[in-house]
């Protein structure tokens, strides 16, 4: 037996008897921890957000030019507020102002520096002319631009509509097949969304194969154009709520796959 004994324990073989049971092992914590993976929860992600831009130097404005063009800048902003609320300085003669004059919905993306982070802020500008606005939104740094405060400058106030973030160092990859980031609702809205296609947009989809047309909308609350096979998640949400309590003879004709849908946004919208 020795003889044998010692074969058996070479260690060729050894390895040899190890490794499916390693592969499996390795396998089953492969599972359990894709299983175990969670989308971040609204605190989490409003967390990283301002991590990430406490991180980034300096923000770039978006506004809509007289074309409908987007006109980017960078600026220097003070960081948002317990609400998420970002003041900026402007000169009164930039073009900026004619523009959030003419429409005030707006973009802030922050950028990391040295990780692939950024967070956007979409929102509405408020342009402030009043000088106790002035002297409780002020940041020193804006003071060398704008010698009287009284008259040379404008405050910019943005309040979000909704925030979208992407970190991987954070746990917020975004998703992977649509590279959408992490969004975090603000207001009338308020939850967040796992990255990838909205349950409102999905259901507008799913009727669609199914025969059923939703009425399309020149522009949704947040002012996106709606265009294609976009649709407002108001009308797809009502949708819902219609087929998912729906008594008519023509409910049968549903696939499974729009009841799903129907009862996810609903569930969503209900939530809100």
């Amino acid at each position: 037996m020795a003889p044998l004994v010692a074969a058996w324990m070479a260690p060729q073989a050894v390895a040899a008897w190890m490794t499916p049971l390693v592969a499996a092992w390795m396998a089953s914590l492969a599972v359990a921890g894709s299983a175990g993976a969670q989308t971040p929860s609204r605190a989490e992600l409003l967390g990283v957000a301002r991590e990430v831009v406490e991180g980034a130097a300096f923000v770039s404005l978006a506004t809509l030019d007289e074309e409908g063009f987007p006109a980017v800048r960078a600026m220097d902003p003070l960081p948002p507020n317990e609400n998420w609320v970002v003041w900026l300085a402007t000169n009164p003669g930039s073009r900026k102002v004619e523009q959030l004059r003419a429409n005030p919905r707006v973009a802030l993306h922050y950028l990391a520096e040295g990780v692939p982070a950024y967070v956007t802020v979409i929102g509405r500008a408020r342009l402030v002319d009043d000088p106790e606005m002035k002297a409780r939104h002020w940041k020193e740094s804006w003071t060398p631009f704008y010698p009287d405060r009284d008259e040379s400058v404008l405050l910019i106030e943005v309040t979000p509509i909704r925030l979208e973030v992407v970190s991987e160092a954070h746990g917020a990859p975004g998703d992977p097949e649509t590279w959408r980031a992490h969004v975090v609702e603000f207001g009338s809205r308020g939850g967040s969304r796992r990255a990838g296609r909205a349950p409102a947009r999905q259901l507008a989809r799913q009727l669609l194969a199914d025969g059923i047309h939703l009425p399309p909308v020149d522009r949704s609350d947040d002012g996106e154009q709606n265009t294609g096979d976009r649709w407002r998640p108001v009308d797809a949400a009502s949708a819902a709520r219609r087929i998912s309590g729906s008594r008519s003879p023509r409910a049968p004709q549903l696939s499974t796959a729009s009841r799903a849908a129907a009862s996810i946004s609903h569930g969503i919208s209900e939530s809100r």
